[in-house]
This record gives C-alpha cells, sequence and structure tokens, in this order.
C-alpha cells in the first residue's frame, strides 16, 4: 500500500517536508534569520523545513546535513514544473518531489534525473543569533 501511495504523492507532486510556521523565522532585508534549536525538525540531521512567504519570492529548503552544518537552497526542481524537494534519507541527496525523481548532491550538483541545471544554493552562516540565510548570495 505504501508503494501505492508514494507513487500518487509523486504523481501530484507533494513531498515529505513540511512547511515551516511564519512564526519561527524571519526575513531581515535580504536575509532569512531563524533558530534551528527550536526547530524540531532541524534539531537532528537529516531534518529538513520550507520556508514560504512572509516577502520570500520563492520558498526555500533548509537541510540539517550528517556533517551537522545546515544547506539551503530555492526549493524548486531545475526540471520542468518545478516542483519542490525533500532530503533522501541515509543518502547525502535532495530529490525532486515528482514522477522524474530528479536527484541532487547537497552542493545543488545533479546526481541523476532529467533536470539540466543545478539547484540554487545560499550561502548560510552559523551565529550566536541562530542561521543567517542570504538570499543574494548563491554558492
Amino acid at each position: 500500500m505504501s508503494g501505492i501511495i508514494d507513487f500518487l504523492k509523486s504523481v501530484v507532486g507533494i513531498c515529505n517536508t513540511k512547511e515551516l510556521s511564519s512564526d519561527l523565522w524571519r526575513l531581515e532585508r535580504k536575509n532569512i534569520i531563524l533558530q534551528p534549536g527550536k526547530v524540531m525538525e532541524l534539531k537532528k540531521p537529516g531534518g529538513a523545513v520550507y520556508l514560504k512567504g512572509r516577502g520570500l519570492s520563492k520558498p526555500i529548503l533548509v537541510v540539517h546535513t550528517d556533517g551537522d552544518e545546515y544547506v539551503c537552497f530555492t526549493n524548486k526542481c531545475t526540471h520542468i514544473g518545478g516542483r519542490r524537494l525533500d532530503p533522501v534519507p541515509g543518502q547525502s541527496a535532495l530529490r525532486c518531489c515528482s514522477i522524474s525523481h530528479s536527484t541532487y548532491d547537497l552542493k545543488g550538483n545533479i546526481i541523476s534525473g532529467p533536470a539540466k541545471k543545478k539547484l540554487t544554493r545560499h550561502k548560510v552562516e552559523k551565529t550566536d543569533e541562530g542561521l543567517i540565510i542570504y538570499l543574494d548570495k548563491k554558492i
């Protein structure tokens, strides 16, 4: 049954990564500030959330890596339709939430699938205040 549900989710483009409540992050100029210690999904490696609204032109994916770092991407697959992305459990990879499942490494490079361009990755800095995601600084 799970295989059928996963297939139907891919057809519709439903991801497992949840949207982070807008009261847990803020946009200051062209930077996002959030405190990962207050976000259950980001407390342990492998967790992820996405941010949208509040002045963002595109949704942003935040991933806590197995190396205890954070990486952020514009949450849009570069293949047709621009579906959102999910981390791949147990791997250092992201996968499009569509049937084609374009897959990327955590630097945004294409691993497999029909995508032709790498993901847009944003610079992230850990500070005493939390994470600063620089929307205008691409890596």
